[in-house]
């Protein structure tokens, strides 16, 4: 296996989690080491897909704070990158802890591509309530 197909396990064990205690990137790279050569070929795939060099993987860029809407977009159309999302589900279901893949379809994934967004609904906090003051 190469040296950065062990890093894109560690990378893709950091994106965010949509559940319960995260799982350490010791126990994400465990689960998915049986399928890392199949990992290896299907983030590349993916990653040229949406647009990313050989260079770009190199340097960390793929599925990182640099992501644009557009990528993401690639992403969500891409058979390669769903190919990769479902392989991440399977190596990483039985694990107790959450990795970010499992309970969720792959458009709520992809809306947590983008910093600053969730694949968790939006709850809206309720209103304080201000102190009412009586009429003179």
């Amino acid at each position: 296996m190469h040296w950065y197909s062990y890093r894109w396990l560690a990378v893709l064990s950091l994106l965010p989690s949509v559940d319960a205690a995260t799982c350490t990137d010791a126990e994400t790279t465990a689960a998915l080491a049986p399928y890392s050569t199949a990992i290896t070929i299907d983030i590349q795939l993916c990653a040229a897909d949406m647009g990313y060099t050989r260079a770009d993987l190199l340097a960390g860029k793929f599925l990182s704070s640099s992501t644009t809407p557009a990528q993401v977009t690639a992403f969500l159309k891409s058979a390669n990158c769903r190919t990769l999302f479902n392989l991440y589900q399977i190596g990483t279901s039985s694990l107790s802890c959450s990795t970010g893949y499992q309970g969720v379809t792959f458009e709520q994934f992809a809306a947590t591509i983008i910093p600053g967004t969730s694949a968790a609904p939006a709850t809206s906090k309720p209103a304080t309530a201000a102190p009412v003051t009586a009429a003179p």
